[in-house]
């Protein structure tokens, strides 16, 4: 059992997103419709409908578009705890600007690569390292808000936020703030194990695969 990506790209796939059909199992017990967003370096979101369908793609920017600037202007791994974020200004012009990346207007299905966004990213500069890292995280919320109000079949009644992303509490919200009618949580927070969580998809894949069961579908 191996090279999930490579066989979702002969089926016609992107190579990702993987998880959603684990999502969809793990959260069989909560009310749908719901969303699953998983920030790592980049964003994807998985929509899980009333009756089990599933739509899922990538959003776009994930941590990989903080962990760079923070990197570069203040030589940190990461901004822990979102904390140089809170303490900057978000300009919402650049964001603005910043968004117009023809990525967002291509319609679902949809896989992006961490460095597409990187020219993009290059309108932070001459920001304050705090501004810079604020900006940064906010268009992550952004391009998120964007493609669940645009892109999703149905407006979810829950988020469930996943992966790094989720650790960052500024991120999570500055998406409170985007999304205001949509009840946003933290996988930590719904008792998922969230340190384990992409192990135990791809072990779920796995065993999938050994019932001869599909991995990835047409609309994921």
């Amino acid at each position: 059992v191996c090279n999930f990506h490579a066989a979702d790209i002969r089926a016609g796939g992107q190579g990702a997103p993987l998880d959603p059909v684990y999502y969809n199992a793990l959260c069989a017990d909560i009310g749908k419709p719901l969303a699953v967003v998983n920030i790592s370096g980049i964003t994807r979101v998985t929509w899980i409908g009333s009756y089990g369908e599933m739509t899922a793609f990538d959003t776009g920017p994930g941590n990989a578009a903080i962990d760079e600037w923070v990197r570069k202007h203040g030589g940190m791994h990461m901004d822990y705890n979102g904390k140089l974020a809170i303490t900057g200004k978000v300009n919402e012009q650049i964001v603005a600007s910043m968004m117009r990346h023809k990525f967002f207007a291509q319609y679902p299905p949809k896989a992006a690569d961490r460095t597409i966004f990187n020219e993009k990213l290059e309108h932070l500069e001459g920001l304050s390292l705090e501004d810079g890292a604020a900006t940064a995280t906010a268009f992550i919320a952004e391009a998120v808000a964007y493609s669940l109000l645009l892109y999703l079949p149905e407006i979810p009644g829950k988020l469930i936020v996943c992966g790094g992303g989720a650790k960052n509490p500024t991120l999570v919200r500055f998406l409170r703030q985007r999304l205001p009618d949509i009840g946003i949580s933290t996988a930590a927070e719904e008792g998922f194990d969230v340190n384990a969580l992409e192990a135990q998809a791809f072990a779920y894949l796995a065993v999938r695969r050994l019932y001869h069961l599909p991995a990835t579908f047409p609309s994921t």
